[in-house]
């Protein structure tokens, strides 16, 4: 009789120490499931968060040297550039560079055509899709639109080298318009 209660209590405690590895191993695939989870979302948000990075690193690169072009093209008129200063054998230098800058401002107009909306999708769709971040950047694209319609305008109406740019200063408030709304789409880029 003892040997059978013997049994019946190495047999009970057989069952249950199945029972608990089997919940241990329950328990350790669950914790090892959810690590796994964690693991896959933050590498997706490490990833995301370099896309994010990258598509506005690509932003900035693609505004930056067309805001730069326009500049120069307004440049062109000051007085700075006025060809009766220079001696004959330095004007084919000068018209060069007049040509070189002209050409320097027609490319970037060209490529800023060609990518600025292929490049706000992006940054929209790198942010999830936000409103806000599209509202902003076609507000950046605009004034940056606005800012090239009127350098091209200054260009086409005023003569190279024949204004002081620092006193007429122009488009000054177009320029200063992009200022605010690349600040603007900043502040919105970081708000989560």
């Amino acid at each position: 009789m003892e040997r059978a209660k013997l049994f019946e209590s190495l047999l009970g405690s057989t069952v249950v120490a199945g029972v608990l590895s089997l919940l241990g191993t329950g328990v350790t695939s669950i914790i090892q499931d959810n690590s796994k989870r964690n693991e896959i979302a933050l590498s997706e948000f490490r990833q995301n968060q370099v896309a994010q990075s990258k598509i506005v690193t690509d932003a900035f690169n693609l505004i930056g040297p067309y805001m730069a072009s326009i500049d120069d093209l307004i440049t062109l008129s000051d007085k700075y550039f006025d060809a009766s200063a220079y001696s004959p054998a330095d004007r084919p230098a000068l018209e060069k560079f007049f040509s070189e800058t002209q050409n320097r401002h027609d490319n970037s107009d060209i490529d800023w055509r060609a990518k600025k909306y292929a490049t706000g999708y992006l940054v929209v769709y790198h942010h999830g899709g936000r409103r806000d971040v599209a509202d902003k950047w076609a507000t950046l694209v605009k004034t940056i639109d606005g800012f090239d319609d009127c350098a091209t305008d200054w260009f086409k109406t005023h003569p190279r080298g024949t204004e002081d740019i620092r006193k007429a200063r122009p488009c000054s408030t177009e320029k200063l318009a992009i200022e605010t709304a690349m600040a603007t789409m900043t502040g919105t880029l970081r708000a989560k």
